[in-house]
């Protein structure tokens, strides 16, 4: 795991690519502590960066930048490959390798198969390879979009990095913000696909390769070298086939995942999903699995810690329970606000990131249980759209009584009447971005902004990206349309990003086996039925580890990072959140509109927690564009 920067810079004065290409690792070096490299292609007026988080092949021959043996190849590579010694060994006729690590063998399988290797390597990664024969350099992310890479461009420049922060450092391209995307920012809580909410700055789409040609200077558009699978792929699998195949692909995905040459360890919820992987770790892992279970003051424990405590002593594993603390939560909160580069607004990002900070020094890698709602269906709205036949029309007809009843009823009854908007939307995109969101017509999300923002913002359409992903899930039933957009918009843009600034921010590196290519290929294209029946979520899972998993774990609720938002922010975050969005005020803000957000969230009359961590997020980001501007 590890940061990987690069710059192409044609007709630069002396000295500019350098400058740039270290300042770029210094920016990211919390991704990799262990060791720092770049690479000058003079003939190329190109540079490469890494940071290096020392996980397989701990030598000095697994040292990045890495080219291959002719010189021709160079490559900064920022993940794993669990599947590279197979690989290897397909690879190894008429090629020597030098090194134990999965670098070397993504650089070999790119020589030998070009971008079609990309499809072949199971695992998690962002890369960039210079082929300087060719004179062109090929960026490219994996499936899911669990590792994060950006790129810019202006003229003849480009410019890339694992962060923002990166791009940032270099100085070859001039950025600042494009409040454009606020819209969608406001209802989402973070940008959607590929735009940023920085000028001319992109993210590379997940299962997306570009190539820049050198010789030109042009950049052609992302290429996509896999998509989801059909869910009428596999019609024929029976349930019973489809709960032992599943069973044998998590087994298979654990047990590669814990390839490492230092110790792994499994952050421990007690539900579900985390028992599974120290259930299925526990099996194949040399050694004593360590697990780590945490309690938050500010987040009701009582349950969690118990079962989690239960789980290791069944299975065994070094375990350790660590007990935070919010009494400095505000250094915590600028501290993610900086990790994320733009504005992001899942508060789950907290307390990830104290339990990272509270592990960090004694385990570089853990293994976590992202991903297992999104492929398997863990989350209630699934359940209503199993059912949508007969939610919709109910749904439709509360909202009519609701509509006819507003201003008479408090803050519940008001998410209940949003939420019944959003479920009887006949148009798939409206409906899918709805439920998504806390935010929607009845109470636009806008109305906190500055009248000239505001105008601008709402401009642009807030629901682009479930329009795009709309129309690739078009002709499925609803149940399989919402299961495949969590999978291509909720789980990279959201969920898989906060956890990747959470735990890189404390060099940490996450792996997520419900993210196993085998695995998702397989899952997600069977019938959504098979995973979410009447009343019953992640279906098709439960029974794959009925044999596994303990009864009283596994028809548990669903645990998580339940953070009081709300209660800090009509108490002890009030003056430090308000006071810090008003000084936003003026061309971003309106502040009356702000401080009567306040005022009725504070009083009760309505739930105003997220809009108003929204607004924070972008004051905080304010904060430093201005501290930046200043140095």
């Amino acid at each position: 795991m590890c940061g990987i920067s690069g710059a192409y810079a044609p007709e630069s004065a002396p000295g500019v690519l350098t400058g740039a290409i270290e300042r770029m690792v210094v920016a990211m070096r919390h991704r990799g502590p262990d060791a720092q490299g770049t690479l000058e292609l003079r003939d190329l007026e190109c540079s490469l960066g890494h940071d290096r988080l020392s996980i397989i092949d701990l030598s000095d021959a697994g040292r990045q930048p890495m080219s291959s043996p002719d010189g021709r190849y160079s490559i900064v590579f920022n993940g794993e490959v669990y599947n590279f010694r197979e690989l290897r060994e397909t690879l190894r006729p008429g090629r020597t390798f030098s090194s134990n690590s999965d670098t070397e063998v993504v650089l070999a399988a790119f020589e030998r198969w070009g971008t079609e290797a990309f499809l072949r390597l199971n695992g998690m990664f962002a890369v960039a390879i210079v082929d300087r024969i060719r004179r062109r350099l090929v960026l490219a992310r994996d499936r899911l979009g669990i590792k994060p890479l950006f790129y810019a461009r202006k003229g003849t420049r480009f410019v890339f990095a694992s962060e923002i922060k990166g791009i940032v450092a270099s100085r070859l391209i001039d950025t600042g913000p494009d409040l454009s995307r606020m819209h969608e920012f406001l209802y989402f809580g973070n940008t959607l696909g590929s735009p940023t909410m920085y000028r001319g700055i992109e993210r590379l789409s997940p299962a997306h390769w570009l190539e820049l040609d050198m010789e030109t200077g042009e950049v052609g558009a992302p290429r996509p070298y896999w998509t989801i699978p059909s869910p009428q792929a596999a019609t024929a699998v029976s349930q019973d086939a489809a709960v032992e195949r599943t069973h044998e692909l998590l087994d298979a995905a654990v047990a590669r995942q814990l390839v490492s040459d230092v110790p792994v360890g499994v952050f421990l919820s007690g539900g579900v999903d985390s028992t599974a992987i120290v259930a299925l770790a526990s099996r194949h892992y040399e050694g004593r699995l360590r697990t780590y279970s945490v309690g938050f003051d500010y987040i009701g424990d009582g349950q969690e810690l118990p079962k989690a405590r239960s789980v290791a002593a069944r299975f065994g594993t070094d375990h350790h329970e660590l007990h935070v603390s919010g009494s400095a939560i505000e250094q915590t909160i600028r501290a993610t606000a900086a990790a994320h580069d733009q504005p992001f607004a899942d508060p789950a990002n907290l307390p990830l990131y104290q339990l990272c900070q509270a592990t960090a020094g004694e385990t570089k890698v853990i293994l976590q249980g992202d991903g297992g709602d999104e492929l398997f269906g863990g989350y209630r709205r699934y359940e209503y759209l199993r059912a949508a036949s007969v939610t919709r029309p109910l749904a439709r007809a509360a909202a009519w009584i609701l509509d006819r009843a507003r201003g008479l009823y408090g803050r519940r009854t008001f998410g209940a009447h949003r939420f019944f908007r959003a479920l009887e939307q006949a148009d798939v995109a409206d409906r899918m971005a709805l439920l998504l969101s806390v935010e929607g017509p009845l109470n636009p999300p806008t109305r906190i902004l500055h009248p000239d923002l505001r105008a601008t913002v709402e401009r642009q359409d807030p629901f682009l990206r479930y329009r795009q992903v709309a129309e690739a899930v078009a002709g499925m039933d609803e149940l399989q349309q919402m299961l495949l957009t969590d999978l291509q918009i909720l789980l990279p843009d959201i969920f898989l990003e906060k956890v990747d600034r959470s735990t890189m921010a404390m060099s940490i590196e996450v792996r997520v086996p419900f993210l196993d290519f085998d695995l998702v290929d397989f899952v997600a294209a069977l019938p959504a039925s098979y995973k979410v029946g009447v009343g019953q979520r992640k279906r098709l899972l439960r029974a794959a580890l009925r044999d596994i998993v303990p009864p009283e774990i596994l028809s548990g609720r669903k645990m998580g990072f339940g953070v009081p938002i709300a209660a800090w922010l009509r108490g002890p975050l009030r003056g430090f959140a308000e006071d810090l969005i008003c000084s936003a005020a003026g061309d971003w803000f309106d502040k009356s509109a702000v401080r009567a957000t306040f005022n009725e969230h504070v009083l009760g009359r309505r739930d105003h927690a997220q809009l108003l961590w929204k607004a924070l997020q972008c004051a905080l980001w304010r904060e430093r564009l201005a501290v930046s501007s200043a140095g």
